[in-house]
């Protein structure tokens, strides 16, 4: 796994399945595939898994919904697929798909709970200018709207900016002094340290950050850390962060990261979707005993791929039924399904 993202993901996997089977004779086989963030990898990837090895489940730790189409595979082939997006819920009409994250839209009303309490009535919004990104920043207007809360301008930047001036004319843009940002790690860092160099971190401005960029930045990094002083985040899984078990299990994950990948592996702050890859693996290995299901002795295979043809699970239905149920104290807090039938955090 080349990315941090991808290392974390990893090491926690292979540790939830170690705790897991600890106290079983069995144990689930894993099979890692590094896409590197790319669609078209990705689903490539899924279709091998599926026609190839016939996995009984597969895990994509981020999918936007320009992606779903992997959710329409893993329909076609009734294969669980859980996901850490936060993908919003009532866009999601895929049965084999779980999202193992709480709907990022949620955090709004939280934000605008902290305006109220704030008495603040005014703000801009900045935000990345993808397709999913502004699906859910027209969720973020109307719940401020509600709340009574005026936003002056919203602000799209573009992922691919590289160009500082091209950050920095559209900073010069924003109409208040109260900005909320939801962008990614990389885009939001690279923000506010321009944001920094403006004056526009000192007194007077109130910024917030969504759990896009929260869950994944790295406060241990001396710039990231220095451009995020007087920052208000909204991160997920804050009762994972506020316990004494969190401390422990980091230990334990630091020598897991290490004995996998090289000694001298630069090791940053465990973030949110290491928690969320534990627990849906948790999750999943959970239900797979549920549902009694009994081992695959078949050998992977190459097929000559037909999408038409698309090999079907014979245990899919059971495993899907067994995963909704899913009810227990994770490492993040209360794992449970949720109205859609869907389990969450």
């Amino acid at each position: 796994m080349g990315s941090w993202e991808g290392k974390v993901v990893h090491s926690c996997i292979k540790m939830a399945v170690s705790d897991f089977y600890s106290r079983y004779r069995t144990r689930v086989q894993l099979h890692f595939r590094d896409t590197g963030a790319d669609s078209l990898l990705a689903t490539a990837a899924a279709i091998d898994l599926l026609e190839n090895v016939e996995v009984v489940a597969i895990i994509v730790p981020t999918i936007t919904n320009k992606e779903l189409f992997l959710a329409k595979l893993s329909d076609t082939a009734n294969v669980p697929l859980l996901s850490f997006s936060s993908i919003s819920a009532s866009d999601i009409e895929h049965p084999y798909f779980f999202q193992v994250a709480e709907d990022e839209t949620a955090q709004f009303h939280a934000i605008a709970s902290f305006f109220r309490a704030s008495k603040w009535t005014n703000c801009a919004i900045l935000y990345e200018d993808t397709a999913d990104a502004r699906r859910v920043q027209s969720y973020l207007y109307d719940i401020l709207h509600e709340s009574r809360v005026n936003v002056a301008s919203q602000i799209a930047i573009s992922p691919k900016a590289t160009d500082d001036k091209m950050i920095v004319r559209e900073l010069h843009k924003l109409k208040s002094s109260v900005i909320v940002v939801h962008m990614s790690p990389s885009l939001a860092s690279q923000t506010l340290v321009h944001a920094k160099k403006l004056g526009m971190m000192s007194k007077g401005y109130a910024w917030i950050m969504t759990s896009k960029a929260m869950n994944s930045l790295d406060l241990h990094d001396s710039l990231i850390h220095e451009s995020m002083e007087g920052v208000i985040g909204f991160r997920s899984l804050p009762l994972f962060y506020a316990s004494t078990k969190s401390r422990g299990f980091a230990l334990r994950w630091r020598k897991e990261l290490i004995r996998l990948y090289e000694p001298d592996t630069e090791i940053k702050e465990l973030n949110v979707v290491g928690v969320q890859a534990y627990d849906a693996v948790w999750a999943l290995a959970d239900a797979i005993e549920r549902a009694e299901m009994k081992p695959q002795k078949k050998k992977v295979q190459v097929k000559v791929l037909d999408l038409g043809r698309l090999w079907i699970s014979n245990s899919g239905a059971a495993l899907s039924s067994e995963i909704s149920r899913s009810k227990f104290i994770g490492l993040g807090g209360e794992f449970l399904e949720n109205e859609y039938g869907r389990p969450m955090k």
